[in-house]
């Protein structure tokens, strides 16, 4: 069983995002790739200065796709904080 440090810090630091915008995304997933974010709450201040959020498991229904990014939005969300859909990676959802 792992320890309840590792079972938080992977809660805190989840590998997939939606922004606003794709330049966003790019530099908020580089930064976190690179171990630029020491704590959750540096996390989660990146994040909600950027218009960003964690990616949840659920469904999504794709609004655009430019490239390798896809717009994405969840029906059920009429109180989503990103109007009207968040980017993404085609490779962070899953079919």
């Amino acid at each position: 069983m792992l320890p309840f440090y590792l079972v938080f810090a992977a809660v805190l630091f989840p590998s997939s995002f939606k922004c606003k915008e794709v330049s966003e995304l790019d530099r908020l997933l580089q930064r976190n790739q690179s171990g630029g974010f020491a704590s959750g709450t540096q996390l989660y201040d990146y994040l909600k200065a950027h218009k960003c959020v964690g990616l949840t498991a659920g469904r999504a229904r794709v609004y655009s796709t430019r490239g390798q990014y896809v717009c994405i939005y969840d029906p059920k969300d009429n109180k989503m904080s990103i109007y009207p859909c968040a980017w993404t990676r085609r490779e962070m959802l899953s079919k």
